[in-house]
């Protein structure tokens, strides 16, 4: 028999926020009499071994992204995937120091058990190798203390009827699950030895019954989350997930939508979160009355003391929830006139070498220029391709970032051109200056420097008016309504179709006192709505930049596969393509590529395309690897011939 609460029972549990919560939940499960806390700090900026290093119930790993790639198998590195090498290595570590349970727990979590819970599941039958507790949503009352992440002090319990109380919680209301945010499923406690096929982070996988479950009756306890924890933790939380530096799976709708109101707070500043956080976390007392009329308030016994000692998170050297929550990234660069930005995965690593080539041509050598190349699922050999164009150009600053964990978080792996995408993350990159976005399947002819100094009459963005537009305009028969009615809700009206910009070539003023706030509107698009944006980013950049476009001709982005096309014969078109057809940038839109096939809208701009960048790379002995080779032919089978023959039983 044992006499505290845990005995007998390990907690694990990976860490990437602040440094006084985490101190307050070891402080706490060891009060409780826990046999041991194995931690997992992600990422983290300072060591800190020191912090409990005089108790042997306390281990710190300091996980690197390094360290990560190295353990986990896989392309994403998710929140997920981090919690169960977490907790498997934990139970490998709980075998070897003779401890009976394990429990895997968020450092916004407590483990709360009314009696010794060890005992209690000795009790249970032999066939359980895991136990599930159900959870209770921490929220604050009128009086409770919003700076101590856990100072709320009033926990919900499941069975609240969403009607009255969503009705209560006004705009919020369709946010609520059961009256709440947190997760609903509970938390799973294993016994050791356990079954790893079976074991997962909230509970064991569906698709094995070996490791059968029991879900305890809420006389052993609850798992008390404090998702709404203060504000700073809550501030930390949620801008990691909205600039990206937290990637977590299958965020719900419910949380989408929590996202979008604080990317919108977000952007107004400190007050804005904080009359956010009180309007989500902190319940008026007319709302608590009804809760506890309705028997849905639990009441823990939570004593201040079992969370101050033994250690004490001011004596943590360099601990702020600013270093891991930043009003915005700051890069340490020094400004940059010429910036460029792009965007490419494994198909586009050619030509958007290409393209970078071309600018760089038409640049002034005596001046830096920056380009940032985000990238979606690059191979090491893609990376050293790009790179060696820094070895080509010594005025050129290539910033390679790669994209892929946030694509695969915010759209999914089922876009096949979801690294366009990747534009709505260059805040993130760049603060300050001017940019001009470039698609990698541009041909630059000519000196382009001159954007970067024109005059944008207090718009953020410049661009041309994308082809679809230009049809409406001038081609409507050769466009469907659907398409002619999707483009002029965006841009507010037909009579301003020529407003929906092409996203190809975009330069972007992010001086513009306007601009971030936009910007981080258009992330939040991508975040909450990839899927239901028909034309990806470009719809996305047309939403968010409304009323802030400032239209250029279509030398700086001359679209050729709309210029060759069957409607070309339209009166503008015509004036418009010989006006224009010296460009100073050629967009090879569409999905016949000059580097692919002869099956292009024009031979002679596949020879313009291949004869430029040959005598590019002969110039700056470059090497773009193009072959140029045509695409094989598939003899499609003839089905009707092949059923004809197989029943009349004749060879093939």
């Amino acid at each position: 028999m044992t006499n505290h609460p845990l005995s007998g029972i390990a907690i694990t549990l990976t860490h990437a926020g602040v440094m006084d919560q985490l101190v307050n939940v070891v402080n706490w499960h060891l009060n409780q009499g826990v046999e041991h806390v194995f931690i997992y700090l992600d990422r983290p900026l300072n060591d800190y071994s020191e912090l409990f290093s005089s108790d042997p119930r306390v281990s710190i790993t300091h996980c690197t992204m390094d360290y990560w790639k190295t353990r986990i198998k896989g392309r994403v590195i998710s929140v997920e995937a981090k919690q169960m090498f977490a907790l498997k290595t934990s139970l490998d570590l709980a075998k070897e120091m003779g401890i009976r349970y394990v429990a895997s727990i968020d450092s916004d979590e407590l483990v709360y058990a009314p009696q010794p819970l060890a005992d209690l599941l000795d009790q249970q039958h032999e066939n359980f190798g895991s136990f599930m507790l159900s959870v209770v949503e921490a929220r604050h009352s009128p009086t409770s203390d919003v700076t101590n992440p856990f100072g709320a002090d009033i926990f919900l319990k499941r069975n609240i009827a969403t009607t009255w109380f969503g009705a209560r919680k006004g705009k919020y209301s369709s946010l609520q699950r059961k009256g709440f945010f947190g997760y609903t499923t509970g938390k799973t406690i294993y016994k050791i030895p356990a079954n790893y096929e079976s074991i997962g982070v909230h509970r064991p996988s569906p698709k094995n019954d070996e490791l059968k479950v029991s879900k305890l009756e809420p006389s052993f306890g609850h798992i008390l989350h404090f998702d709404c924890g203060n504000i700073e933790t809550w501030r930390a939380k949620w801008t990691q997930r909205l600039i990206g530096t937290t990637l977590a799976r299958g965020m719900r709708e419910k949380r989408r939508q929590q996202l979008t109101l604080f990317a919108d707070a977000y952007t107004e500043g400190l007050i804005a979160l904080e009359r956010l956080y009180r309007a989500l976390f902190v319940l008026p007392q007319s709302q608590i009355q009804q809760l506890e009329s309705k028997g849905n308030l639990f009441s823990p016994n939570l004593a201040d003391t079992d969370f101050d000692q033994p250690y004490s998170a001011t004596k943590v050297k360099g601990f702020s929830s600013f270093d891991i929550c930043p009003e915005y990234p700051v890069l340490p660069r020094n400004p940059v006139k010429y910036q460029f930005a792009m965007a490419c995965d494994r198909n586009f690593v050619k030509p958007a070498y290409a393209c970078i080539l071309s600018v760089m041509d038409k640049m002034d050598p005596n001046q830096p220029v920056r380009v940032f190349l985000l990238v979606d699922s690059l191979l090491p050999e893609d990376f050293a391709h790009l790179n060696s164009l820094s070895n080509v150009f010594k005025n050129l600053q290539l910033h390679i970032c790669d994209e892929t964990l946030k694509l695969d978080r915010d759209v999914g792996i089922k876009d096949k051109k979801r690294a366009t995408f990747s534009r709505l993350y260059l805040p993130e990159h760049i603060q300050s200056g001017r940019v001009i976005y470039i698609d990698s399947d541009m041909l630059v002819m000519k000196d382009i420097s001159y954007l970067f100094d024109m005059d944008m009459e207090n718009n953020i963005v410049a661009g041309v008016s994308d082809s679809a537009a230009l049809r409406i305009k001038y081609a409507p028969n050769r466009i469907s309504a659907e398409k002619t009615e999707r483009l002029s809700d965006i841009v507010g009206g037909q009579e301003n179709v020529l407003d929906y910009l092409n996203a190809g070539l975009l330069v972007l003023d992010m001086d513009h006192p306007e601009y971030l706030e936009r910007a981080l509107r258009g992330l939040d698009l991508l975040k909450t709505d990839a899927r239901a944006l028909t034309q990806r980013d470009q719809d996305a950049v047309n939403i968010v930049f409304k009323d802030k476009k400032l239209r250029l001709t279509s030398k700086v982005n001359y679209m050729i596969q709309f210029f060759e096309a069957r409607y070309r014969d339209a009166p503008e078109i015509l004036e418009m393509k010989e006006e224009h057809k010296d460009a100073e940038i050629f967009h090879y839109s569409g999905s016949k590529k000059p580097w692919h096939t002869h099956k292009s809208p024009s031979n002679k701009y596949i020879q313009l395309y291949r004869g430029t960048i040959k005598a590019l790379e002969q110039k700056w002995n470059a090497d773009c690897e193009f072959t140029y080779t045509t695409k094989p032919k598939i003899n499609k089978p003839n089905l009707a011939h092949r059923a004809y023959r197989k029943i009349f039983r004749l060879p093939n």
